[in-house]
């Protein structure tokens, strides 16, 4: 940002040392007001606008990417509570989760061979913003938890809701590559509550 700005002063200053002289007068070169501006208050202004823009701009982005995430997390956990609900009818429901695709899909009508015959919805991670990918990057899991490589720690990367009501256990990992950050959801079996923990910086931390 810094650069753009060293070169539009640089810009600036000559051309307005050659049209006008000194001063730039409003609201023309010829008119010597009382409201004209010298070019040195000219340059300060833009100094100061460089100044705040690089402050700015990457606190506003691990602001973004922070939304991002969080915006990522309530999408699954609506995913997951909804497997619940839609379990009472008697059907196994599930959230499968493809690192390949970077996607989560709620899904039903489990097959005897523990395929999904029908996907009710799919949830691109990339649609959040951010830079949202499955995994953890290089952070490595939550500690005390098992490594999830593929993103999840749910067998055959899938949560699943039986019609009993019993959910899996289990973990989802998703990063923003725009900040570096990353979240972690950890599910359950008694009442499919969501665990966040999210990635400081140097530690995960329990939110």
């Amino acid at each position: 940002m810094c650069n753009y700005c060293a070169v539009f002063f640089i810009f600036t200053y000559r051309e307005v040392r050659e049209v006008c002289g000194e001063h730039v007068f409003s609201p023309g070169c010829g008119d010597s007001g009382e409201h004209g501006f010298t070019l040195l208050e000219l340059i300060i202004v833009l100094a100061i606008i460089c100044v705040m823009s690089a402050i700015a701009v990457p606190a506003f982005s691990s602001l973004y990417g922070d939304f991002c995430l969080k915006a990522a997390a309530w999408e699954l956990e609506g995913m997951i509570k909804e497997t619940k609900q839609q379990s009472l009818d008697g059907q196994e429901w599930g959230v499968v989760f493809d690192k390949e695709h970077n996607t989560a899909s709620l899904v039903t009508a489990r097959r005897e061979d523990k395929s999904w015959g029908r996907t009710v919805r799919t949830f691109r991670f990339v649609d959040k913003g951010g830079g949202i990918t499955l995994g953890y990057g290089s952070h490595g899991p939550v500690p005390k938890l098992v490594a999830a490589p593929n993103g999840t720690t749910y067998d055959n990367n899938t949560f699943v809701c039986t019609s009993g009501l019993t959910g899996s256990s289990g973990t989802v990992y998703f990063s923003s590559a725009s900040t570096g950050t990353a979240m972690a959801l950890v599910t359950n079996t008694r009442d499919f509550s969501c665990t966040r923990w999210r990635w400081s910086g140097e530690k995960w931390a329990k939110m």
